[in-house]
């Protein structure tokens, strides 16, 4: 198992994405060609070890009231008040969210693009589908007006012979 760790100027990136009230995109840009995205999510991420210096990293640009809050441990996290555990635990929230936009954010820089190339339907193919679907719709109503089914079967194969 690999040790990976985090390097300096990409901690000081993350904590600067935490720091920043606009969230460009620009930090994104930097961070993307020093770390791989798969660095924010604990399942996919390369090691535990940068995992956990990741989410110091985002911590990082926390209050100092959070950052105390999260370095108790889960022992001594049981002798704080309700109103402490329920800021720890709106901490920890916090550093989970923030990973998971810097995951997608990465992700949509690094990841391989989708096949471009979808075949699209022709406009006739689109209609032909839509008044399928009203056709199905008909047959499934409880209690139809005979008149309009008949009106609206009518005016479908009328646009049918037109395609």
């Amino acid at each position: 198992m690999s040790y990976l760790h985090l390097n300096t100027q990409a901690a000081e990136l993350i904590t600067a994405h935490g720091n920043n009230s606009n969230k460009g995109d620009s930090l994104v840009a930097k961070l993307s060609s020093l770390l791989s995205y798969t660095a924010f999510k604990k399942a996919e991420c390369e090691s535990d070890e940068l995992f956990d210096e990741v989410k110091t990293a985002v911590a990082a640009s926390f209050t100092k009231r959070e950052r105390t809050l999260l370095a108790y441990t889960r022992a001594e996290a049981g002798s704080l008040n309700d109103l402490q555990k329920s800021d720890r635990k709106k901490a920890q929230q916090k550093i989970g969210a923030r990973c998971a936009d810097l995951y997608k954010a990465l992700k949509k820089l690094q990841a391989e693009p989708r096949d471009t190339e979808r075949k699209s339907k022709t406009l006739r193919e689109f209609i032909e589908a839509e008044i399928g679907k009203i056709e199905d719709r008909i047959a499934k109503a409880d209690n139809p007006d005979i008149k309009s089914v008949k009106a609206t079967a009518d005016a479908l194969n009328a646009l049918r012979a037109t395609l």
